[in-house]
């Protein structure tokens, strides 16, 4: 029920229920799954898709970050989501060809603009703020202002991480 959406908080019980003196991981978690996606608690599904990851989920893990996404979305919070997202996107891609409900969803990550990737690619060349806005014609605040748009659709918190994200999954000005 949970991975299909309709979990309700009768269900977590009756999980929580079914998963006392379980032996293992997987029925308890299970159980903690249930109740995080009927209380709909974005930081709960996280934490339950690490773990289904972590027990060789996948599959799980996927879902349950894309549910993730999506709560941190509808909260507001697309630096979570985007985070989320990103978890779920290399589970997903590790599933291959598999397809659910949850999975079929679309995207909560923020595509960047065109001058957003051009920034975001000048701050992982190492460029400094008044460097890039110096070359791009544009006010050191102009660059400030895309550049809290870009930690946030990304879901990073500081030019480190933008250049690790640009180099990992190959941002560029041009995609």
């Amino acid at each position: 029920m949970a991975r299909l959406g309709y979990a309700t908080p009768s269900d977590a019980a009756e999980a929580a229920a079914a998963a006392d003196g379980a032996q293992g991981p997987f029925l308890p978690l299970v159980g903690e799954a249930i109740t995080a996606a009927a209380a709909e608690d974005a930081g709960a599904l996280d934490r339950v898709a690490t773990r289904f990851d972590g027990l060789g989920f996948t599959l799980w893990a996927a879902e349950f970050g894309a549910k993730a996404a999506d709560r941190w979305s509808a909260a507001g919070d697309q630096r979570a989501a985007t985070a989320s997202e990103r978890a779920a996107e290399r589970a997903r891609e590790q599933v291959g060809e598999a397809r659910t409900t949850a999975l079929a969803r679309s995207r909560t990550v923020d595509p960047l603009t065109r001058r957003q990737r051009e920034i975001a690619a000048l701050v992982a060349a190492g460029r400094r703020n008044n460097e890039i806005a110096e070359r791009l014609h544009v006010s050191v605040r102009t660059v400030e202002t895309h550049l809290r748009a870009i930690y946030r659709k990304l879901g990073v918190p500081n030019r480190r991480e933008l250049a690790a994200v640009i180099e990992r999954e190959g941002l560029d000005e041009s995609g």
